[in-house]
């Protein structure tokens, strides 16, 4: 994909440039921001009027999640099965990191994560008390 240069207006009319490059996007000062949290940002700003600031902005704040090896997903979702060898390429090993990585949006860069890992991720990440549940019996079973 061709660079293609990027410039956003701020309400006070100074312009902030970027160079947008598939899935990142790089600020004048260097650092990478996903594409997704730039749009979340500058909505936030057309909505309230106020100027962008990254003392005051989070994308989605940390969720709570039953903490097991990523190796241990399949027993509990089959369909993450295939996915357990990027997940381990990419650093992640447990669901922790899992879920922070989901939510903090770097695991579009991985590849071989589609639209099924995703759907099954949010199946995992939404119904996780029944989850933990089927995975405790699982452990007492043994």
């Amino acid at each position: 994909m061709p660079k293609t240069r990027l410039t956003a207006y701020t309400p006070a009319s100074r312009p902030a440039s970027a160079i947008l490059d598939n899935e990142i996007i790089i600020n004048e000062t260097g650092e990478e921001i996903n594409r997704r949290k730039l749009a979340v940002a500058l909505y936030f700003m057309m909505l309230t009027g106020k100027e962008f600031s990254y003392e005051k902005y989070s994308l989605i704040k940390n969720i709570s999640v039953f903490n097991i090896s990523v190796d241990e997903l399949p027993e509990l979702i089959p369909d993450f099965k295939r996915y357990i060898k990027i997940l381990h390429e990419n650093n992640i090993n447990n669901t922790s990191e899992l879920v922070t990585a989901f939510l903090s949006c770097s695991l579009g860069s991985c590849k071989g994560l589609g639209k099924k890992f995703f759907s099954t991720l949010r199946e995992f990440m939404n119904n996780q008390h029944k989850y933990k549940q089927i995975y405790e019996n699982m452990r007492c079973n043994l």
